[in-house]
């Protein structure tokens, strides 16, 4: 197994991830945007605002509210393909909005009911999208924080293969005593590195990722479903776990020799 290719590897589902979040807090933030310039209907008495319809409910027409249309196509043209980007796309509107807003809202919004776009119903389109927002930024943290673990990987993995790429050249059995214990030392200080970064590795997955209360995530689930297209699904600590190996095999032999000429 290449050290690099794993780790290359996360990084480029990494960032696909990334730009995916990036590109849905701004279709939500727009969502938002507009829902918020639209003016409710100041007709409609407060105690019918939110009315659930039923099946038993009249129609009020073939396209309902005016309001509720325009959150429709709002809907439709800025959270939606996020939304269902992995899933199938000939899922029904009124389901990702269901999905992503609620069955109430998904139920106020369909054509065929009577409910009207009230200040209530605007209200509470807003505060679960404002929700779905806060659950987004807060994914986009642990993405900043996994991108931060995999340049530290990366810089360790690269640091170290350097090292050993330049000490293989020459061959242990043409050094000095003191320059094996100078290796010894070295090769102890890159395994300490290692075990910091696999100690922080797993704390990090222990963790929950909450924000506000209303986004909460496992990190070790996260993980699991960020590197599931991938060969393994700890390339971090896969990645690191290979690099110790290596020292820990050069280290041994340089002990051997060590201890030969004692």
């Amino acid at each position: 197994m290449s050290l690099e290719s794993p780790l290359s590897h996360a990084r480029t589902q990494l960032q696909a991830e990334r730009d995916a979040f990036t590109a849905r807090s701004t279709a939500i933030e727009t969502f938002i945007s507009q829902v918020s310039r639209l003016s409710p209907d100041s007709s409609v008495s407060s105690s019918v605002e939110m009315r659930m319809p039923s099946k038993a409910n009249p129609v009020a027409g073939p396209s309902g509210s005016e309001g509720c249309q325009t959150v429709r196509t709002a809907f439709a043209e800025t959270l939606r393909p996020h939304s269902i980007a992995d899933v199938d796309k000939s899922e029904p509107l009124l389901e990702t909005i269901r999905i992503e807003l609620s069955d109430e809202i998904a139920l106020a919004l369909a054509p065929t009911t009577e409910t009207t776009f009230s200040s209530t119903l605007q209200q509470a389109i807003l505060t679960k999208a404002s929700q779905r927002l806060t659950e987004a930024e807060a994914m986009q943290q642990t993405l900043d924080q996994e991108a931060s673990f995999l340049e530290q990987a990366t810089e360790t993995v690269d640091t170290v293969s350097a090292w050993l790429a330049s000490a293989g050249e020459t061959h242990i059995a043409m050094l000095s005593f003191p320059t094996l214990q100078n290796r010894h030392e070295s090769l102890e200080s890159y395994r300490t590195r290692c075990d910091e970064l696999v100690r922080s590795r797993q704390s990090f997955l222990q963790d929950t990722t909450c924000q506000h209360s209303v986004a909460t995530r496992q990190h070790d689930t996260f993980v699991s479903y960020l590197y599931e297209d991938l060969n393994v699904t700890y390339p971090v600590l896969a990645t690191i776990a290979r690099l110790d190996a290596i020292c820990r095999a050069y280290q041994w032999a340089v002990r051997t020799h060590l201890t030969r000429r004692v």
